[in-house]
């Protein structure tokens, strides 16, 4: 009697956590969706009448944005700046954190209490600056990519989550002749395949959204990320890459509140791609994959 109460505790606290959960879920979720609806309406008092479902619906404010084809150049930098990024990102933790679960490395505590030191104290960002001008990286590709690429906070992870690799998997491959290159890119690494996807994505979400290191260090527009561009449209107001534009259907379907709401959700809109394909590797079970081989 007392396990059947205690069953009906339980499963009145899943439905007090799953109607939890469904009430922050809504919340999240309502404003890009009240900001698509706006983006979708035309030009009249949108915030005063639209709820759920857009007034006037039409693709105007897109058609405005993307009528300048300066958009997509900006959208393709930061396709690729994130790419590029993700990618280094990715091979250099995963390349710096394998020695450590070497036996017989010699410094690894060396390594390891430098690397540490680097998660308390900072040169601040004029040194930060300096040293990247030194490196001849400001108004280059390089500079979104290279500067912070491994972090010892990601090091740290990447290390622990290879020591719980089964130690027989490495034995095996050194004991028929791998190296240990061949060890880490046939073996470690494929067996890591939701560690890779989780900070993968944080990498590119991290990369897609950064609009600080654009805005110190790149001046060509040519280089320009599309998180630039976004800011122009919500801080500056600046809609001159679509002064072609008809001023009368300017003034009637669109208004700047419907563009920059077309802004936004054009500029989320990869990144809302991107996740559904990385999100199954989280829950993941890798080491089974890993004993099945």
């Amino acid at each position: 009697m007392a396990k059947i109460k205690r069953l009906r505790r339980m499963q009145l606290f899943d439905w007090i956590n799953y109607a939890f959960i469904g009430i922050l879920t809504l919340m999240f979720l309502y404003p890009v969706w009240l900001t698509l609806m706006i983006s979708l309406s035309d030009g009249t008092d949108v915030l005063a009448q639209i709820t759920f479902l857009p007034v006037g619906f039409n693709f105007e404010s897109y058609q405005f944005l993307f009528q300048d084809g300066r958009i997509f150049r900006y959208f393709a930098n930061s396709i690729g700046y994130s790419v590029g990024r993700v990618t280094i990102h990715l091979l250099l933790t995963a390349m710096m954190a394998f020695p450590f679960i070497i036996a017989d490395f010699k410094g690894k505590t060396f390594l390891n209490i430098y690397m540490v030191i680097t998660m308390f104290f900072s040169g601040g960002l004029i040194p930060y600056f300096f040293v990247v001008r030194a490196l001849g990286l400001i108004d280059s590709i390089w500079v979104m990519m290279i500067p912070g690429t491994v972090g010892a906070f990601t090091v740290i992870v990447f290390r622990t989550f290879f020591k719980s690799l089964p130690g027989e998997l490495l034995e095996s491959a050194y004991v028929d002749g791998a190296g240990h290159y061949r060890v880490l890119y046939q073996i470690i690494l494929p067996c890591s395949k939701a560690l890779l996807a989780t900070f993968g994505l944080f990498s590119i979400v991290g990369t897609w959204n950064d609009w600080f290191t654009p805005t110190i260090f790149l001046r060509r527009q040519e280089l320009m990320p599309i998180q630039i561009m976004l800011r122009r449209m919500l801080i500056l107001m600046d809609f001159r890459d679509a002064e072609n534009m008809d001023l009368q259907i300017i003034r009637t379907l669109v208004t700047s509140r419907t563009i920059r709401s077309a802004a936004v959700m054009a500029t989320i809109f990869p990144v809302l791609c991107v996740y559904p394909f990385l999100q199954k590797y989280f829950t993941k079970g890798v080491m089974i994959g890993a004993i099945k081989g």
